[in-house]
């Protein structure tokens, strides 16, 4: 089990731990085989904000939710003709990064500063505090609904003193003199719905693959393991 996100995303993205990837085969004759839910943190924010144009976007496998906000958050304008997404991707691509950078980011209930750091480091040119700050706003003028949601869910750090997701699951928060304690606490009550929700589905979709194998014994696969918002297989080449 590894507690470091980081260390987990490395093993996907950084060539570094390619020798740590390389040590999980299939055996011969079989591929491993990853399936996941496409844009699953974003599918579950508009579930549990219950804004409607979230909820929209990621129905529709068409719209490309980041570039649809960069649009809204910086007034960029479309030419005519031409495709939201391929326009935004063309020729803001810096923008589009910088949406996606601090709609995450609101997920995990971070602040203006701490998005304007994430976004310096990601090389974000003049990411100032207040650059950050007008990001968030256009965001939250594009998806009210987002906005209520969090400060409702900060709110519920100190009433009733648990956040709820949509199964019912629920986390307890405890009241402290720390003001960092709280902070933190208001953070995960942002973000446990979401990240819960989305395990919650994977939880079912195990239970599917599960189901479908007892039901037919012989399928030429064998789960591995659920990784994030993924499930892994061993599927016979």
């Amino acid at each position: 089990i590894c507690d470091s996100r980081e260390l987990v995303e490395a093993g996907v993205v950084d060539p570094r731990y390619d020798v740590i990837r390389s040590c999980i085969k299939a055996p011969p004759g079989y591929i491993i085989v990853g399936a996941d839910y496409s844009a699953a943190e974003i599918a579950s924010v508009a579930y549990v904000s219950g804004d409607e144009e979230l909820i929209a976007i990621s129905e529709d496998d068409e719209r490309d939710i980041h570039s649809e906000t960069a649009v809204s958050a910086f007034g960029i304008q479309v030419p005519q003709g031409e495709t939201l997404a391929d326009y935004i991707k063309g020729n803001h691509s810096d923008k589009r990064s910088s949406a996606k950078i601090v709609l995450f980011g609101l997920i995990y209930g971070r602040s203006a500063a701490s998005l304007a750091r994430q976004l310096t480091v990601a090389g974000v040119p003049g990411a100032t505090k207040a650059y950050a700050e007008g990001v968030i706003e256009g965001i939250f003028n594009s998806y009210p609904l987002l906005r209520e949601y969090m400060t409702r869910q900060r709110r519920a750090v100190y009433d009733p003193c648990y956040a709820e997701n949509p199964f019912g699951m629920r986390r307890y928060f405890f009241d402290s003199s720390s003001g960092a304690v709280m902070a933190a606490q208001e953070r995960a009550s942002i973000n446990f719905p979401i990240q819960s929700t989305v395990a919650g589905v994977l939880q079912l979709a195990m239970g599917n693959f599960a189901e479908y194998k007892r039901l037919y014994p012989q399928a030429p696969f064998h789960v591995m393991a659920p990784f994030q918002d993924a499930v892994y297989s061993i599927v016979h080449h």
